[in-house]
C-alpha cells in the first residue's frame, strides 16, 4: 500500500485500518486506539495519512479531529466550537449534513434562550450540541433513540493525548464520551489517541475511559530502521555523502531527517558539526545559549519571533547579537533571518540529548507560533488582535478611553477587518475562529501594561453598568405605573364597549318593532273596513226614521226629533271615518310613547363612542410605551451580558 514518506509504516496503517473498517470480523473490536511513540516519530502524520485513506475508502466515516490550539485554549466555551469545525467527512451526504449541523449549531450556540420577562436562562451547550449532532449529522429522533446507520463509523481524533490537563480530559470524558457510548451503545465509534508514552502509565482508563478500559489498543510506533532512513531521504532527492550515516545522527526519527534533509549533498563533514556545539558554547551566558536554541528552533527568524522567548527589548538585543556569530552563517532575507540548516540541526540534537524537556518546551513554543502565523499571516494583525484580546467585548469609544492615542489605529483596523470580528448591537468581539490563536499569541507574548488595561476597561464598565442596572431599575418603575394605569383604562374600555353595544342593539331593535307597527296602523285591513258600514247605516237609518217621526206623526211639528234624527244621519254619514283616523293617530302615539327616542340614543351612543375612541387611544399609546421599555429593558439585558473584561 503507497503512503507517501510513511517509510515501514504499512503495517501499523494496515492495522488500524483493517480493524476499524473491518469490525465485524473482530470479536471484540478496540474503540480505543492509542499510538505512542517519541516526539517526531510522525504519529499526526500517521493520522492524517489514515484520514487520506478513509477519504476514498466506500465506508462512510465522519473525522472529528480537535486542533492542537484546543490543548491551549482554557475557556470551555470555546471548545464545541472548535470540534464544530473540526468536522469532516468523506461522503457528499454526510458533508451537506455537517454544513446544516454548523449553521444549526451556530444559530444555537449563543448558549442562552429568552425566557419569561426577557429573562434568560443557559442551556447545556453539550447536551444541545450532542443533540444535534444525533439529529442532524446521525439523522436519528435523538441520541437515545433511532437506529445507527449501516456502514457508519465516527472517529475521534486526540494527538498529543498525554499532554492534555485534566481539565480538557475530563471535559471531553464527560461531555462527549460518556454521553455518546452510553445513550448510542449501537453506534460504531472510536477514538484515536497518541502521545509519547504509554497509555497504561496513566490511571486515565479508570478515570475517563472506564466504559471502554478493556477495549484498548496500544501500538508502537518505532523509528526508521538505517534502509528506511536512507530510503525516506532518496524519496525527499537528497544525496547523502559517502560515511554519512543519517540514521545515526537523526535516530530514524522522520521529522528530525525532515528538519535536516534539504535539496542537496550531506557531507561526512557535516557531521562533525554535531560535535562541535558545546565547544561553541563555552563561555557563553546561559541567556546567550537559550537564544541561539530558540533561534535554532525557529531557523527563520524576526524581532517578533524571538520575543516568544522573552522580552521585546531581549530580542531586539539578542537578534543583532545572534546575526554577529560567525559560527550559526546567519544570512538576512527581506526582513527575517535564516540561520545555517545544519546547524540549526547540530544544536537541536545537542539540546535533545541534554535538555530533554526544555527541548520539548522550546518545541511546542515555536509549533504554536507557526500555527498561530499560518491563520493570522500578518505581524500587525496579529499585534493588534493582541492589544484587543483584553477585552471580551469593545467598542470604539471604550477602546478611546483606554488606549489613548492608540485608538484610532486600532478602530480603523477594526473596521476595515471585520473578518476577525463578530459584531453585537452594542460591541465587537475577537471571532471564536481567531481567539484561540489570539489568545495562545499573548500568552506566547506578553501584551505590556495589560492589567493596567484591564483595570481601566473594567473601570469603565463598573461605571457603564451602575448607569444600566440604574436605568433598568427606573424602567422598571416606570413600566409598572404604565400597566397599573393601561390595567386601569382596560377596566374602564371593557365595560363601556359592552355598554355602547348593548345600547346599539336596543335601537335597532326598537327602532324595527316601531316600523312594523307603523306599517300595521297606516294599512287598515279590508275586513275590517266592511265591518265599519253595520254603525253607520243602523245610525243613518235611526236618524230617517226620527226626522220622519217628528215631522209627520206629530201635530205641530216636534222639532227635537227632527234634530236628533239629523244628528244621528250626521254621525252615520262622517262619524265612523273620523273615528278610525283618531284611532289610527292614537295608535301612532302609543308606538311613540313606547318607543326610545332615536335622536336621544343616537346621542347616548354618539358620546359613549367618544369616550371608548378616548380610552382606546390612550391604551393603544400605554401599549407602545409599555413595549418600548420592554424593548429597552430586552436591550439592557444584552448590554449587561457583554461585560468588557472577563
Amino acid at each position: 500500500m503507497e503512503t507517501g514518506f510513511f517509510i515501514g509504516r504499512d503495517n501499523e496503517l494496515e492495522l488500524f485500518i483493517s480493524e476499524i473498517s473491518e469490525s465485524d470480523q473482530f470479536k471484540d473490536p478496540s474503540r480505543i486506539f492509542f499510538l505512542s511513540g517519541q516526539r517526531g516519530l510522525g504519529k499526526k502524520s500517521f493520522y492524517g495519512q489514515l484520514w487520506k485513506y478513509f477519504c476514498r475508502s466506500p465506508l462512510k466515516v465522519i473525522w472529528v479531529r480537535l486542533p492542537s490550539v484546543w490543548q491551549e485554549s482554557h475557556r470551555q466555551d470555546d471548545w464545541l466550537e472548535m470540534m464544530s469545525a473540526s468536522i469532516e467527512a468523506n461522503n457528499d451526504v454526510l458533508k451537506n449534513r455537517i454544513g446544516i449541523f454548523r449553521q444549526s449549531w451556530s444559530e444555537a450556540s449563543k448558549g442562552m434562550l429568552q425566557g419569561a420577562g426577557g429573562q434568560k436562562q443557559a442551556v447545556n451547550k453539550g447536551v444541545l450540541w450532542l443533540d444535534l449532532f444525533a439529529k442532524i449529522l446521525l439523522e436519528r429522533k435523538s441520541l437515545a433513540s433511532g437506529q445507527a446507520e449501516k456502514n457508519l463509523r465516527i472517529l475521534f481524533v486526540l494527538d498529543d493525548y498525554d499532554r492534555l490537563d485534566s481539565e480538557h480530559k475530563q471535559w471531553f470524558s464527560q461531555s462527549v464520551f460518556n454521553p455518546l457510548v452510553s445513550a448510542v451503545p449501537d453506534l460504531d465509534v472510536r477514538f484515536l489517541l497518541s502521545g509519547e508514552h504509554s497509555f497504561y502509565t496513566t490511571l486515565d482508563l479508570e478515570s475517563y475511559w472506564g466504559p471502554f478500559q478493556t477495549e484498548v489498543r496500544e501500538v508502537v510506533l518505532p523509528p526508521l530502521n538505517s534502509i528506511e532512513t536512507n530510503e525516506f531521504a532518496s524519496r525527499l532527492k537528497v544525496t547523502l555523502g559517502e560515511g554519512f550515516d543519517l540514521q545515526e545522527v537523526t535516530g530514524g526519527i522522520p521529522e528530525k531527517i525532515r528538519a535536516l534533509l534539504k535539496n542537496g549533498t550531506i557531507k561526512k563533514s557535516d557531521q562533525r558539526a554535531f560535535n562541535d556545539v558545546d565547544s561553541n558554547f563555552e563561555g557563553l551566558s546561559q541567556e546567550n545559549v537559550n537564544w541561539i536554541l530558540g533561534a535554532a528552533h525557529l531557523r527563520i527568524f524576526n524581532d517578533e519571533a524571538l520575543n516568544i522567548f522573552g522580552t521585546a527589548e531581549g530580542a531586539l538585543r539578542a537578534r543583532k547579537w545572534l546575526c554577529n556569530l560567525d559560527f550559526l552563517k546567519i544570512e538576512k532575507r527581506n526582513l527575517s533571518f535564516v540561520i545555517d540548516s545544519s546547524w540549526a540541526d547540530s544544536i537541536l540534537h545537542w539540546q535533545e540529548k541534554n535538555q530533554p524537556v526544555m527541548y520539548r518546551k522550546l518545541a511546542a513554543k515555536v509549533e504554536s507560533y507557526r500555527e498561530i502565523c499560518q491563520h493570522i499571516p500578518l505581524l500587525e494583525h496579529r499585534q493588534k488582535l493582541a492589544k484587543l484580546s483584553v477585552f471580551n467585548f469593545f467598542n470604539e469609544d471604550l477602546v478611546h478611553k483606554v488606549y489613548g492615542e492608540l485608538a484610532p489605529s486600532l478602530n480603523a483596523f477594526v473596521r476595515v477587518n471585520l473578518q476577525y470580528f463578530i459584531k453585537t448591537p452594542f460591541n465587537y468581539q475577537i471571532s471564536m475562529q481567531y481567539q484561540p490563536f489570539v489568545q495562545s499569541y499573548v500568552r506566547l507574548i506578553p501584551i505590556e501594561d495589560k492589567e493596567q488595561t484591564r483595570e481601566k476597561a473594567m473601570h469603565i464598565w463598573n461605571k457603564r453598568k451602575e448607569v444600566a442596572i440604574a436605568e433598568i431599575a427606573e424602567i422598571e418603575k416606570k413600566l409598572l405605573k404604565e400597566r397599573k394605569v393601561f390595567d386601569e383604562h382596560r377596566v374602564l374600555l371593557d365595560p363601556l364597549i359592552k355598554q355602547v353595544n348593548q345600547r346599539v342593539r336596543m335601537l335597532v331593535k326598537a327602532q324595527k318593532k316601531k316600523n312594523e307597527k307603523l306599517n300595521r296602523a297606516s294599512t287598515p285591513e279590508k275586513p275590517k273596513s266592511k265591518q265599519s258600514m253595520l254603525p253607520c247605516l243602523f245610525f243613518n237609518v235611526c236618524g230617517v226614521s226620527l226626522m220622519a217621526v217628528g215631522m209627520l206623526f206629530t201635530v205641530p211639528l216636534d222639532w227635537n226629533y227632527v234634530v236628533l234624527g239629523a244628528f244621528f244621519v250626521f254621525i252615520g254619514t262622517f262619524g265612523f271615518n273620523d273615528d278610525e283616523l283618531v284611532a289610527t293617530q292614537s295608535v301612532a302615539k302609543s308606538v311613540d310613547k313606547n318607543q326610545i327616542d332615536p335622536t336621544a340614543d343616537d346621542t347616548l351612543i354618539a358620546m359613549l363612542n367618544l369616550k371608548r375612541v378616548g380610552l382606546e387611544n390612550k391604551s393603544s399609546y400605554l401599549s407602545m410605551l409599555i413595549n418600548r421599555y420592554q424593548q429597552r429593558l430586552r436591550e439592557l439585558d444584552t448590554l449587561l451580558s457583554e461585560p468588557y473584561v472577563f
